[in-house]
């Protein structure tokens, strides 16, 4: 008991007076979870004086998520706590761009000022030749020399200093142009020179003093996230399609990750992993309320679906790297798959600063085999939509993402790739193709009214036309509908469809077409609608 009083008391004696000691420390590895990110710093070499002492480690994200602090050590010490803290006094250091940056500005404001003085000068001397203008005395006049003089020393001196203005004022404008540009520029870095920097406070003891210690520190925290997106890419119909997958990478932590081992996660490390608990369902009464106030809707967050995608191991060498043809840095990134998540881990380093702006990282590059046809609704639209349909869809491991597609090298739009469905063919929609027309047109000699009794029948009937203007046969899926009825009184009835499928609970129509180059088809359908003559139907 007397020796664990010892030991305290060592401690606290050690404790009063001592001394801060501040680490440096530098950002290895970053793993970027759909939410947050997980850090691991190592420290600069560092000497531990004998007994209690608080190592301040810098360079630290401002949005650390304290629980989640792990620290390990290297020497022969004990840490005995850890603490996070935010240090608003030692803001963060002004980068090297900013100070170049504030000296340009400096340098483009002297010359400006300069030529601010000359014409400010010129404008002087101006004013005061016009404003001496009179010659002679009220009853003193002047001779034709002197006249002729004077004359010609206006004529001369003015055509010389607005001249001299001319010359000057476009320098100013420049000037002025380009110091805009710089503080434009200022402002956006100087958004992040004041703030506060994050610090962890490791309390270590040791028995003795330490020589080249080290610390390595990891943790969670926010204001970083990554979220896919694709780029697929059609040269020819014939061939696969070409998919590469992006990572947009955002960060805000407060700290550049500069050359770092840079790892992407599907997973959501502070997702709540309690299992769901059924409680009993107690049935009661209905008792309607007198009045309700409004309340606001509450909704369960969904989490997102983890998925892979397998491929070889990506490994490199230095004569690689030498090629005349740039490399992509999907071409450096392992895929490995977890028990419950999905990681990109890029061998490579990559730099993010921190400025909540989206860096972009190629992470994985395939091909998908695809049939290809077209869609239209000439309902909704007079455009044909080419269809990629991917039916071994599940083996690429999906990400739910925004694709963006590119046909023949050119942009023609987005679309949404969707792997949560459950069909066995995968569905890509890959923009208009302008050379398909369609027209949908009312038959007139079909629109009919009639009164039966106390009922009123409507028919009426559509043509559409489509013609394939391609060099290539094309197969077509043509969707059109007729109403439904939600009511008794109301009948609907397809009197004509032309060989479309037609499914009665959707009210949906469809035809299935082969075109062959320049074709022409058209199809019809024809329904009717009966319902009382004293209602009006709202929406027909």
């Amino acid at each position: 008991m007397k020796k664990l009083c010892g030991f305290f008391l060592v401690l606290f004696l050690s404790a009063v007076g001592q001394e801060e000691i501040r680490v440096k420390s530098i950002v290895k590895e970053v793993t970027v979870y759909l939410q947050q990110a997980s850090l691991k710093h190592r420290t600069a070499n560092f000497n531990i004086p004998q007994g209690q002492q608080t190592i301040v480690v810098e360079n630290v994200a401002i949005s650390v998520i304290p629980p989640t602090i792990q620290v390990r050590g290297k020497g022969n010490f004990v840490i005995l706590s850890t603490q996070f803290r935010k240090n608003y006094i030692q803001v963060k250091t002004i980068s090297k761009q900013i100070a170049q940056l504030e000296d340009s500005l400096e340098y483009l404001k002297n010359k400006k000022a300069v030529i601010d003085i000359q014409i400010n000068t010129l404008d002087n001397e101006e004013q005061m030749i016009l404003a001496n203008k009179s010659i002679g005395g009220n009853n003193t006049g002047v001779t034709a020399a002197e006249l002729e003089k004077v004359a010609n020393f206006y004529r001369n001196r003015l055509n010389e200093i607005r001249t001299k203005k001319n010359e000057l004022l476009p320098k100013v404008t420049k000037y002025q142009d380009q110091i805009q540009k710089l503080q434009n520029q200022l402002s956006e870095l100087n958004v992040q020179k004041n703030k506060p920097v994050g610090e962890i406070i490791v309390n270590v003891y040791a028995n003795t003093s330490v020589n080249n210690a080290e610390l390595e520190i990891e943790y969670i925290c926010n204001n970083a996230s990554w979220h896919p997106q694709y780029e697929i890419r059609s040269n020819d119909l014939s061939k696969p399609l070409n998919v590469l997958l992006k990572a947009e990478v955002v960060q805000n932590t407060g700290i550049d990750w500069n050359n770092v081992e840079l790892t992407l996660s599907t997973s959501n490390p502070l997702l709540n992993n309690n299992k769901p608990v059924l409680s009993p369902w107690w049935l009661e009464y209905y008792v309607p309320n007198v009045y309700s106030k409004h309340k606001k809707s509450r909704y369960p967050n969904a989490a997102a679906p983890t998925v892979a995608y397998h491929e070889g191991d990506a490994k490199y060498s230095e004569t690689e790297l030498q090629k005349e043809e740039a490399d992509n840095l999907y071409e450096y990134t392992q895929v490995s798959e977890k028990s419950i998540s999905q990681e990109y881990n890029i061998s490579l380093p990559v730099s993010i600063e921190s400025n909540s702006k989206p860096a972009r990282v190629d992470i994985n590059n395939f091909e998908m085999s695809s049939n290809y046809l077209y869609y239209a609704a000439p309902k909704l639209s007079d455009y044909a939509y080419l269809i990629a349909q991917i039916t071994d869809w599940s083996k690429y491991n999906l990400l739910p993402a925004t694709a963006f597609i590119f046909i023949e090298n050119a942009f023609v739009g987005t679309s949404e790739i969707n792997p949560d469905i459950t069909k066995d063919t995968l569905e890509i929609s890959m923009g208009i193709d302008k050379n398909i027309s369609i027209k949908r047109e009312i038959i007139k000699k079909y629109n009919e009214k009639k009164i039966l009794g106390n009922t009123r029948k409507e028919t009426r009937g559509y043509e559409i036309s489509i013609k394939n203007k391609k060099k290539n046969a094309v197969k077509m899926i043509i969707e059109d509908q007729i109403p439904l009825s939600s009511l008794q009184e109301i009948e609907v009835e397809l009197i004509e469809s032309q060989n479309a499928s037609y499914d009665k609970t959707t009210g949906k129509l469809q035809w299935i077409l082969d075109l062959a180059p320049n074709e022409e088809k058209k199809v019809q359908f024809k329904f009717s609608v009966k319902y009382p003559k004293d209602k009006v139907i709202s929406n027909w």
